[in-house]
C-alpha cells in the first residue's frame, strides 16, 4: 500500500473491511467491466452480499470509485487518483435524531391521535400498513388523502400517553372524529 493510499482511506475513516473490498475491486475488474466481481468479492472476503454493496457503496460516496450507468445498472467502474481525494473534502452525513412526541394523522373530520418515541418512524409504520391493506383505523384507498402532523414534542413514555389523551380529548371537543377513541377514556 501507497502512503498516499493509507492517507486517503485514514481520511475517509474506511472499515478495513471496505478496504479489502476495494483492493478486491481493483484485482478482479478487467477493462473497467464489473461482471461477477460481487460473487468474487463476496466469497473472497466472506462479507454478505449487502455488506460489499454497502463498501461499495461508501467507496463511491468516498470518491474512491465511479461508475458509468447505462439503463440504471453499473457499466463500467474507474478507479480515481488518490491524489483527488485527499484534497477534496470529506463528505458530511447529517444524522437526524428521533423526533419523540404526540402526533395526528387526519383525513377531512377524522383524526388519529397517537405517540412515539420516533415518530417518522411511526408514521412509515402506519403507511405500511395502510398499503397492505391491514390498518385498524384506515383502508388503503384513503392513503393519499391523510395528512400526517406533529402536534407536540415531549419525552418520557408516561408523559407522551398523558399528551396523548389531552390531544385526543381536545379534538373531539372541537367536534372531530378521533378514529382510535378505543385507545382512550374521553369525556
Amino acid at each position: 500500500m501507497k502512503t498516499q493510499e493509507i492517507e486517503a482511506f485514514a481520511k475517509a475513516k474506511l472499515a478495513a473491511s471496505t478496504i479489502l473490498v476495494y483492493y478486491c475491486l481493483k484485482e478482479f475488474t478487467v477493462n473497467n467491466k464489473m461482471h461477477g466481481n460481487v460473487s468474487k468479492i463476496k466469497s473472497f472476503t466472506n462479507l454478505s452480499r449487502s455488506g460489499v454493496m454497502r463498501s461499495i457503496l461508501k467507496l463511491e460516496q468516498h470518491g474512491f470509485i465511479t461508475f458509468t450507468y447505462e439503463n440504471g445498472k453499473r457499466k463500467n467502474i474507474f478507479f480515481n487518483d488518490m491524489q483527488h481525494i485527499l484534497v477534496k473534502p470529506a463528505p458530511t452525513i447529517n444524522v437526524i435524531a428521533p423526533i419523540s412526541g404526540v402526533y395526528k394523522i387526519s383525513s377531512n373530520n377524522t383524526v388519529y391521535i397517537g405517540e412515539s418515541k420516533d415518530i417518522k418512524n411511526r408514521w412509515l409504520s402506519h403507511k405500511k400498513l395502510i398499503q397492505k391493506g391491514i390498518h385498524p383505523y384506515f383502508k388503503s384507498n384513503e392513503d393519499n388523502s391523510l395528512s400526517y402532523e406533529i402536534l407536540e414534542e415531549c419525552c418520557g413514555t408516561a408523559n407522551r400517553r398523558t399528551r396523548e389523551l389531552l390531544w385526543a380529548q381536545r379534538y373531539k371537543d372541537k367536534g372531530y372524529v378521533v378514529k382510535n377513541k378505543d385507545n382512550f377514556i374521553l369525556l
